[in-house]
């Protein structure tokens, strides 16, 4: 019987995956280009890539992700320029985010219940879901982080060649796609070493393969990215983040809220706390309950992900102090989701208190419907401001009925205004110079600016349009 719910709620979980992913599309189809995004496009879709692997000199920012930029060229020139093929490669990797998750539940969460939590863990996250309808290299490597964890776990449970392989493939992409990746390379290494040394006759007949893989891949991996790394680290690039771990995860919390205040002003505080006790415990519990090897199934792939999760903490903790290096921080973060998630999956699953099931069940209802209270469709919470731009540069466009024009804009509409004048060749429309200082000497025939520049602008221009957050399209006085 309880074997029938679990396969009747894993085909659940399918249904929702597959929401999940047409609303991804429905998301990357419609929504406005956000800054990054269009800055991405406009500077690299022409950009012979390869030649940034082995010329430092081309790196003047991070901006450039790698993966995501091949994605973006190979899609646009397969299927033709669009706002859903420009992003299409983290849509994929959405997919492919997905697939890992059901794959990983199903393979070690034998209850329904833990099932589902898992699941809304993992999936139900509106700030991860927010990077897989985007042309930047965060959706990418969360997708690709998810898949090889899963390779790994498989590994682990039914040890195989090709398993190890495609989990070395998977770190490899994700650090393609963000170059902080790299810690995971020497992280789940570490890990997968550790895991061996503690049960040696069980993998004794892959020894071989668990100590060449790691490095052939370290290798190859490192080939790759030592120009890009190099020449960003000479830049300082790695030093944008947070300074201390507390300041991690308070943000991480706050991101993963969503702007939600479920216990008041100090929400995040609250949950940050909340998240950093529930994750640390569930993270050194495989390793000081002895007995627990004997008593949970699933003790080799909680001891791993556990395991990665400490080794990737004193990873950043030696780089802040070393390298001089930040923590991740914002977007960046995304990156700890994927092992903390399955952390607090693993260290529930594997209590057992009677009434626990119950306690997962309510936390997953919480997770779906916050996820649900937070779904957006035309906005994603990073570049919130971009909300609108698409539609205001055809509001210009169609108020100028196709008359010769120039634009101003705030500079942070600036990339996303000139992506759509050039994408949906508005021949008639010609946009002022990137600058980050409000232009009041000169009086362009429109403007799009926030309600902040207004005061400074309401005595040369009427407004035509204002969006839900306060955002305007002006027009000169006539």
């Amino acid at each position: 019987m309880n074997k029938k719910i679990a396969d009747i709620s894993f085909y659940f979980l399918v249904a929702l995956s597959i929401f999940l992913a047409a609303t991804c599309v429905y998301r990357a189809s419609t929504m406005s280009m956000t800054h990054d995004e269009s800055g991405t496009y406009l500077f690299f879709q022409k950009e012979d890539v390869s030649q940034y692997l082995y010329q430092k000199k081309l790196w003047k920012s991070a901006n450039n992700h790698l993966l995501n930029t091949v994605g973006m060229q190979a899609s646009v020139a397969l299927f033709g320029q669009s706002d859903l093929t420009v992003r299409l490669p983290n849509v994929f990797a959405q997919f492919l985010y997905l697939f890992s998750i059901l794959g990983v539940i199903r393979l070690l969460f034998q209850s329904w219940e833990m099932q589902v939590f898992a699941f809304c863990l993992l999936a139900l996250n509106p700030f991860v879901n927010d990077f897989f309808c985007l042309a930047r290299g965060y959706g990418l490597s969360t997708g690709f982080q998810m898949f090889s964890i899963y390779q790994f776990v498989l590994f682990l449970k039914h040890p195989k060649t090709l398993h190890l392989v495609l989990a070395y493939l998977g770190v490899g992409f994700a650090s393609l796609a963000l170059f902080t990746n790299l810690l995971f390379v020497p992280v789940f290494t570490g890990a997968l070493w550790l895991v061996y040394f503690l049960d040696r006759e069980r993998y004794k007949d892959l020894v071989l393969d668990i100590f060449t893989a790691p490095i052939v891949a370290a290798v190859a991996i490192g080939i790759l990215v030592y120009v890009p790394v190099t020449a960003l680290s000479a830049l300082d690039e790695f030093k944008w983040g947070a300074k201390s771990l507390f300041k991690t995860n308070v943000n991480l919390a706050k991101d993963c809220l969503y702007g939600k205040r479920y216990l008041g002003p100090d929400s995040k505080d609250i949950f940050s706390v909340i998240l950093a006790a529930t994750v640390l415990l569930g993270a050194f519990y495989p390793i000081v309950i002895n007995k627990l090897k004997e008593k949970y199934a699933q003790h080799r792939a909680y001891l791993f992900v556990s395991l990665s999760f400490i080794l990737l903490l004193i990873g950043m903790v030696c780089a802040f102090f070393i390298l001089g290096s930040k923590y991740p921080d914002g977007r960046k973060s995304t990156m700890l989701i994927p092992l903390m998630a399955l952390i607090i999956s693993f260290f529930f699953d594997s209590i057992t208190w009677k009434y626990m099931k119950y306690v997962t069940l309510a936390l997953a209802a919480f997770l779906f419907i916050h996820f649900a209270i937070t779904l957006r469709f035309t906005q994603v919470k990073e570049w919130w401001y971009d909300k609108s731009t698409k539609d205001f540069v055809e509001i210009v466009h169609n108020d100028a009925k196709g008359s010769e024009l120039t634009l101003g804009t705030n500079w942070i509409f600036h990339p996303t205004s000139t992506y759509y004048i050039r994408t949906n060749k508005y021949e008639n429309m010609r946009l002022q110079s990137y600058s980050k200082k409000l232009q009041t000497k000169e009086v362009y025939d429109y403007f799009i600016c926030t309600g902040s520049d207004w005061p400074q602008l309401k005595d040369l221009y009427d407004i035509i349009h204002k969006d839900s957050h306060g955002m305007f399209v002006l027009k000169r006085k006539v």
